[in-house]
Order: C-alpha cells, then sequence, then structure tokens
C-alpha cells in the first residue's frame, strides 16, 4: 500500500516485511535511491530525492532493500514529513520537557499536509545544515534550527492518542472539550505549558491558529446516536406505527400494493413525503405507478422534499412540512408523514407539530413519539426552527431571555499581560465590556448566552479598539468598522433565497433547548400558523 502526500511518500507491505513482535514494531526510514523497486513497478514515474518510504519491521531483521543498522528509527506512532516554509506550526513545550503542536496556521502547509494534528509530540527535526535529524531535547534549539534551516525541513512526531470517553465528562453545557488528551506519555492537564514560539516569523496578527477544538456536546450526541440499533430493510415492505387517531408515521411507500394497503386498511387520505426523488431512484421506487393508485384510490399526496441526514436542510423546511400536516389535519384528512427509513425527518416533522401546534413541551413531545415509533429524530433541528419561526414573528430580534450560546475568538495576537474584552449592542449597547479567557498562546474566548438577533461588537486588546478581520464586519453611521454577527435565522418557506452572508461567520453559536415562557409559546403559536395558512390552497388538493 503506498500513499503520496507532497514531498513525503510512505509505504506499507507485506514487501516491506511488515510483522510483529511482543517487543513491538519498528519503523526503518531510508531515501528512495537505496530502495529495491519491484519489477513491474519500473518504467513507472522515477521517485524524487527527497522522497521516503516508511518500513514496518522486526528489529532484528532486514527487509530487503533496507539498511540493518538504520539509525533512524521509529515506533509506529510515529511519522515523518516534509515541509516547505512557512511550516505554520506554533510549537509549545511543557514542564517535563515534551514539545507538541500547540497550534497550526489556517491553509498553512502543516494544515495542507492533512497528516499533522494539535497534541502531537515533535520527536526530531532537520539540523541546521545537511541531512541530519537532531532529538528534540532543548526546546530553543529546536526552534532555532527549524527557523534558520533553509529550504524545506523534515520533522518527526508522534501521534498522541484520540481523547476517550472517560475524559467527557460534562461540568457544563456548552463547553467545548479541547486537549486533556495524552500527549506522548504524559497528559496535557498534568503538565504546564512553559514555552510557546511559532515556527515561522510571521507575527499573530498575520496568522489565524486553528487549536484543534472538537465540541464536546457534539461528540457526546453522535456517540448517542450510534449506539442506536435501527435498521431499515427495504425488502421487509412498509413499517408503521400509529401516533394519533389520525397521524401514522412510517417508512416510505414503494409500491402500488403499499398505497392499497394504506388506504384500504389504515384510512389514510393524505400522504406527507418528505424523500427526495434521488432517494426513490436509488431505491428503484416508481413514482409514476404509485401516483397512478393515489389517484385511482383518493390519496393526496404533498411532497416536501428534505435531504437525508442534514440537519441544517430539515431546519429550514421544518416548518413548511409542519404548516402541511397542520393544514390536512384541519381538513379532517388522516395522514401518513413518511421518509425513506421512516426513522428520522418524519418523526421529526410529528414531534414539532405535537411542539408548536398542540403546545405539547419538546421532551414529552420527543419521548412520546420516541415511545410509540423508535426512531432517532433530529431534536437539534427542531429547536433551531423553533427559534426561527419565533424570530420570524418578532421581526428577527429577540427581547426575552437568550435563546442561543455564542463563543467569541479573539486570535490575532497580543502583548504578554494584555487584557483582552469584547464589547457590543449586546453588553448593555457598548457600556459594560465582557473579559475573554486566555486559553493558550494568542487565543482568548468568551462563552455567552444572547438573545436571537443581529449585533454588531468590537474587542478591547491591550486598551485599543480593534475588529477581527477574518470575521464579518460592518460600518456604522460614524464610518466605524465593526464585527457583526447574526443569531439565528428567521423560519421561511422560500427555500431559494440566496443564502445570508452572515451565516459564513465561524464564530460558534450553539441553540439553546429550554423551557418556553408563556409569552414565547404564544408567539410560536402565532408564527406557526401564520406559517401554515400562508401554503398555496393548490397544494392539498388530489392528483388528476
Amino acid at each position: 500500500m503506498q500513499m503520496q502526500l507532497g514531498r513525503v511518500k510512505f509505504g506499507c507491505s507485506s514487501a516491506c516485511g511488515l510483522s510483529s513482535s511482543r517487543n513491538g514494531l519498528y519503523g526503518h526510514l531510508e531515501t528512495a535511491n537505496s530502495l529495491q523497486l519491484p519489477s513491474q513497478w519500473k518504467g513507472k514515474e522515477k521517485l524524487r530525492r527527497t522522497s521516503l518510504i516508511v518500513h514496518a519491521r522486526f528489529p532484528n531483521s532486514a527487509a530487503p532493500g533496507v539498511v540493518k543498522n538504520n539509525k533512524f528509527k521509529i515506533n509506529l506512532d510515529e511519522y515523518m514529513v516534509t515541509l516547505d516554509k512557512p511550516i505554520g506550526i506554533r510549537f509549545a513545550q511543557t514542564l517535563s520537557g515534551k514539545v507538541f503542536v500547540e497550534a497550526l496556521a489556517k491553509q498553512g502547509n502543516a494544515e495542507k499536509s492533512m497528516m499533522i494534528m494539535v497534541g502531537d509530540v515533535l520527536k526530531k527535526t532537520s539540523a541546521v545544515f545537511g541531512d541530519a535529524m537532531w532529538d528534540v531535547e532543548d526546546f530553543g534549539r529546536s526552534m532555532h534550527a527549524i527557523k534558520t534551516r533553509s529550504g524545506a525541513v523534515n520533522l518527526v512526531f508522534e501521534r498522541s492518542p484520540p481523547p476517550i470517553q472517560a475524559d467527557m465528562k460534562i461540568k457544563e453545557p456548552y463547553l467545548t472539550f479541547n486537549g486533556s488528551r495524552a500527549l506522548g506519555d504524559f497528559e496535557a492537564e498534568d503538565d504546564e505549558v512553559v514555552a510557546s514560539e511559532a515556527s515561522d516569523d510571521e507575527t499573530d496578527e498575520q496568522i489565524e491558529w486553528r487549536h484543534g477544538d472538537f465540541n464536546q456536546e457534539q461528540y457526546q450526541a453522535a456517540l448517542a446516536r450510534s449506539q442506536k440499533d435501527f435498521k431499515y430493510d427495504s425488502k421487509s415492505g412498509i413499517s408503521y406505527n400509529k401516533i394519533t387517531e389520525n397521524i401514522y408515521v412510517g417508512s416510505c411507500v414503494q409500491s402500488e400494493g403499499d398505497v392499497q394497503h394504506l388506504a384500504e386498511t389504515l384510512g389514510i387520505t393524505a400522504v406527507l413525503n418528505l424523500q427526495r426523488n434521488s432517494e426513490q431512484v436509488n431505491w428503484e421506487i416508481s413514482g409514476e405507478a404509485i401516483d397512478n393508485m393515489a389517484k385511482r384510490k383518493g390519496l393526496i399526496f404533498v411532497d416536501c422534499p428534505v435531504r437525508e441526514v442534514d440537519t441544517v436542510d430539515l431546519r429550514r423546511k421544518l416548518p413548511y412540512a409542519v404548516g402541511v400536516l397542520h393544514r390536512l389535519l384541519r381538513m379532517c384528512h388522516r395522514v401518513y408523514v413518511t421518509c425513506t427509513t421512516g426513522l428520522d425527518r418524519s418523526p421529526t416533522c410529528v414531534i414539532a407539530y405535537l411542539h408548536w401546534i398542540q403546545d405539547v413541551s419538546l421532551p414529552r413531545a420527543y419521548d412520546f413519539v420516541t415511545a410509540v415509533h423508535p426512531s432517532g429524530p433530529d431534536r437539534p433541528a427542531i429547536v433551531w426552527a423553533t427559534w426561527d419561526l419565533i424570530a420570524m414573528a418578532e421581526k428577527g430580534k429577540h427581547d426575552g431571555p437568550p435563546t442561543h450560546a455564542v463563543q467569541f475568538v479573539w486570535n490575532h495576537g497580543s502583548n504578554y499581560g494584555d487584557e483582552v474584552l469584547v464589547v457590543g449592542e449586546f453588553t448593555s449597547d457598548w457600556t459594560k465590556p465582557i473579559n475573554l479567557n486566555h486559553v493558550s498562546g494568542t487565543k482568548f474566548t468568551a462563552n455567552l448566552r444572547l438573545p436571537q438577533g443581529r449585533y454588531m461588537y468590537k474587542f478591547i486588546v491591550g486598551g485599543h479598539w480593534r475588529h477581527s478581520h477574518t470575521l464579518p464586519t460592518h460600518g456604522d453611521q460614524w464610518g466605524n468598522v465593526n464585527n457583526v454577527i447574526q443569531i439565528g435565522s428567521v423560519a421561511t418557506f422560500s427555500f431559494d433565497d440566496p443564502i445570508d452572508p452572515y451565516t459564513k461567520d465561524p464564530t460558534v453559536i450553539k441553540v439553546i433547548e429550554r423551557p418556553l415562557n408563556e409569552d414565547e409559546r404564544f408567539t410560536l403559536a402565532f408564527a406557526m400558523r401564520r406559517m401554515a395558512f400562508s401554503i398555496s390552497p393548490i397544494t392539498f388538493r388530489a392528483k388528476q
């Protein structure tokens, strides 16, 4: 197996002598010029002199073409990469002497390599001159070698193990897990960082650093979803459950016989279909035959196609789908709500109907539907769409309690000891700045809970008012340039509208699920009914 990555080639195959031993596995690095290539490779593209081959083998045996006493020995958790300058890595040293990757420059050569991860331990670097490799024993010496060497730099890293579930204990909602994972043979949370330095001479103001954080809440949610054993077998035919007297939810209609069964056995008079046409093609479903049978049985088929496993698309189209369901029920129809599997989009639609129209709390509606119809509804999509509907009635500005959790980040340089604050329209109209917490290096963050709306703001760094050039900006009436953030969106059923430019904001925004107060419940009910009765009556006519 061979993988070419930039100027580095990694290889591991039976030809390399891959084997295991009780003492572990060792790897040997050797230049491509001394490697004996198999005959079937001859005549193909010549390997560059800078290419490297990684071999895994017994420590006391040599694979063909490998120098037995090669001084460059690595284990299988180590890898070597050759990077052109600027490298784009911020390194940090701990009390124990380990040097690790603290951050990667956005779109830098290190990030583009798709190999280096935040937390990887630096083991060796190229010497200042020549082909020698230096062990990383002195932080200053290693940084000097990387910066002063002309041309490409070879770096050997040790890959840290990923965080385990035991590290994921939620202390507070909306926090991110950012690095108590092991670094080599020590834990970051037990080994204080004492030094930090970038690999290149650019100032921090010129670089946007990525610190490799990942969202703990999303990790836990994905883990919970993966533990649910929901299976869909198209060969077993249509499957469904009765939710209320006039609402059924289940898998897609596959044949004329399914239409006949729904009409004659269950008394269904309308079908709300969230399946896309491409899915019908994928499952070899004849939509024309189904439509013809529906006409003969007098069934109303209303299509509201939503992309499968797409929370954003479901969030945008869910109010329209619930509006269709409400109108059909008001017309005294018995409705079958379906998607391909009947396990995600369709139960999500029914839960949202109970929450928005019937004024059932989201936890109760969710537990009720999933108890009757075991499934994996998209709860975050419902919460996002709830605030979108309320924003529609309030014209985009919410005057009630917070609706979203927002993480503001300053990562554009500061002097040692500088205080970093954020101030804006959400801080008592620019009068009460909020301190950001120092995370590492030049990164400062503040986690705030704010009502839905659009806000202008700025950062105060060491007493100087500044804006981030990597975040959306907007000029005010006095000519000042401020950062601007759009929190939440507004519900609509015009799905072809251009995407608002502020949705490209990289700021981390999370929706808050909380009990609605009386005003919010009233506003939600009003907005949902307004959405429902804006739908054209032609939508609810049986196909002719």
